[in-house]
């Protein structure tokens, strides 16, 4: 039985390097149908699986490939850096190349790693529009990256006022909102929007008057319909891995474009083929015998 490699936050950071994880996820989505990538389950008590115990990474999941686990990964750090990787690889697709604002709907960990991404994607950024319903994260997050990248951070007090003026935009809240919130009429001609939790703070109006909708898994889009969300919203293109592909007309004009994000299991098996294979070649991580 092969070993099985167990990576942190940390190693998860190291191996997705802000400037080059468009690029790992590029890749990674040009191999969906390779071998080897078997599939990504998540293990709600990582404490249970055999070799890992008490040191288990919390909230943690396996990459299987041929039936035996091959990787071991925190959650919410996975999620928080796929989130990242997809937000950077969408601006660098579909946003206009002279953007300089950028708006985070959600100060947490996805929202700084989504800002290393999209600043490395776009280095003359200028500044960020923070936005957080808890209000001491929102301005201790708006400090940290001024005080860290030297770009300007600004805290509104309301979402409308963090969205308007944005010419990309990312949806990350945690905890998610009760109802969605954000509407067309908020944003400007242009913009790029990226939903990383599904659309859980945008209307269904503001997706049906965007101009174009792309999203990570068409299943999810589709299971989302089925659960009453969707209303009236016209079909998505394509999904990110036909975007890459080439299959999807690039950006033209000044469209206002909407990349929604369910959750794709093939995405994420795909991704963590990737992780493992570049740990492999760094020794990151600890490495357990099962």
């Amino acid at each position: 039985m092969p070993n099985v490699r167990a990576l942190d936050a940390t190693d998860l950071a190291a191996l997705l390097p802000a400037p080059e994880a468009p690029a790992i996820l590029q890749s990674a989505l040009l191999q969906l149908a390779g071998e080897g990538v078997g599939g990504l389950t998540w293990s709600a008590d990582a404490t249970r699986l055999p070799g890992l115990g008490p040191k288990a990474p919390d909230g943690s999941a396996a990459l299987l490939s041929g039936g035996a686990p091959r990787l071991f990964v925190e959650r919410r750090a996975f999620e928080a850096h796929r989130g990242a990787t997809i937000a950077g690889l969408a601006a660098q697709r579909l946003a206009d190349p002279r953007s300089e604002v950028l708006t985070l709907l959600g100060c947490n960990a996805t929202g700084r790693a989504v800002f290393e991404v999209v600043r490395a994607v776009f280095p003359d950024l200028e500044r960020v529009l923070c936005f957080d319903p808890d209000v001491h994260r929102q301005a201790q997050f708006a400090d940290e990256i001024m005080t860290t990248f030297n770009v300007a951070s600004i805290i509104p007090p309301e979402p409308r006022e963090a969205c308007e003026g944005a010419q990309i935009l990312v949806g990350c809240p945690d905890p998610l909102p009760k109802q969605p919130v954000v509407e067309f009429d908020w944003i400007q001609r242009g913009t790029l929007v990226v939903m990383l939790h599904g659309a859980s703070a945008f209307t269904d109006s503001m997706l049906q008057r965007a101009d174009r909708r792309v999203v990570d898994d068409l299943g999810g889009w589709r299971q989302a319909a089925a659960a009453g969300r969707l209303a009236g919203v016209p079909a998505p293109e394509g999904d990110l891995a036909a975007l890459v592909a080439g299959r999807l007309p690039p950006r033209s004009g000044s469209p206002v474009i909407a990349t929604v994000c369910f959750g794709s299991p093939a995405l994420d098996a795909a991704l963590a083929a990737a992780l493992l294979a570049r740990a492999d070649q760094a020794g990151r991580g600890r490495t357990l015998a099962l």
